[in-house]
Parts: structure tokens; sequence; C-alpha cells
């Protein structure tokens, strides 16, 4: 897809995945600099009524940036986390 940011980029891929789940619960994961995308495809499934069971963020343990990209990415699951239930 050409998109300029993770909001332009998340609606196309959340209309391909929700196509290719056809109905069934969508489990998305990828890794620690996906996070941000991961949680924008999400929440476009859930509004258009897809059944997200969760979205996992993978970081590389021992990377420099694992630290702090690790405490934004639990405080961005638990701000959607909160918003989607």
């Amino acid at each position: 897809f050409d998109a300029a940011s993770f909001e332009e980029l998340a609606a196309p891929m959340a209309r391909c995945i929700a196509a290719d789940a056809n109905g069934r619960p969508i489990l998305l994961m990828g890794p620690c600099g996906g996070g941000k995308l991961g949680l924008e495809v999400a929440t476009h499934l859930r509004a258009a009524g897809a059944a997200v069971s969760g979205v996992v963020v993978v970081e590389a343990p021992g990377h420099a940036r694992a630290t702090s990209w690790t405490t934004q990415r639990i405080r961005d699951m638990a701000a959607w986390c909160g918003q989607a239930v």
C-alpha cells in the first residue's frame, strides 16, 4: 500500500485482513516497530465490527530500544484495551 502514515496504511490493511478472516476472530502479531500499526489496524477492524481477539507486539530482547519501546507499547496496549472493552 502507498501511504504516508500508519493511519492511512491501517484502513486498507484492515479491509484485506477482515476479508481474509471471513468472520473468524483475528489475532494480530508483529515486531516492536509495528506496534503502532497493529493498534491502528485493530482499531479499524473493531470499528468495522470484526472480532479482534488481541494484538501481540514482539520486542527484541537485549535491543537498546527495547526498554523505552516496551514501556510505551504497554501503555498503548492498555489504552487500546480500555477503549475496546
